[in-house]
């Protein structure tokens, strides 16, 4: 049985520090939610670290089978998981996962592209973008640093499972361009003020 928590409890705290990058980056640790994303987090071999739910969502099997292999599994109330969730119809299924950004400097020894995104600021379209670039066999993503957290829940949510499958790191303009140069990779770049790339020969 999942031990039921107050909303007062360390544990709820925990959880609404992933909220934040600061927090993400402190704890080494990022929330996904739903059913689906922790079907895709398991088959992909994430660590979960740990789950909170409600009572709904103790009833999905594959949350009693985490629990049941040991994964520490924590009940609360409708209203205190709407604390630590970001969705605004909460699914009743909070995983705390590993944290583990792909090394920049490894990114590039790969064979393959390595999509690039500079500072982009909507957490929807980063997520899409890293579905698309696992979808198109990309040998692994970059996010600048000054635009939104590769981990933000809703990139998360947008990338469907992405995070899990492909390489994701983040760097300064000054990091990615020495770990490109140190493995002899080519930066291609792309802006909506340039030429159309159809036109050009």
């Amino acid at each position: 049985m999942p031990l039921a928590l107050g909303a007062q409890s360390a544990r709820i705290s925990f959880a609404r520090e992933l909220l934040d990058k600061r927090g993400r980056d402190e704890h080494r640790a990022f929330a996904i939610e739903g059913a689906t994303l922790l079907d895709e987090a398991v088959r992909s071999g994430a660590t979960v670290r740990e789950l909170y739910v409600t009572a709904a969502g103790a009833a999905e099997p594959r949350v009693a089978s985490l629990e049941r292999s040991g994964v520490p599994t924590y009940l609360v109330a409708d209203r205190t998981f709407a604390k630590i969730s970001d969705v605004e119809t909460p699914t009743g299924i909070l995983a705390v996962v590993d944290l583990v950004p792909a090394p920049l400097d490894r990114m590039f020894a790969a064979p393959g592209l390595v999509l690039l995104v500079a500072d982009l600021g909507d957490p929807g379209n980063l997520g899409t973008l890293l579905r698309a670039a696992e979808a198109f066999g990309a040998a692994g993503a970059i996010a600048g640093d000054l635009g939104v957290d590769p981990h933000h829940p809703k990139v998360v949510r947008a990338g469907m499972g992405a995070h899990f499958r492909l390489p994701v790191a983040t760097g300064s303009p000054e990091t990615v361009v020495a770990a490109a140069r140190a493995a002899g990779a080519e930066l291609v770049g792309l802006a909506a003020g340039g030429e159309d790339v159809g036109g050009l020969r």
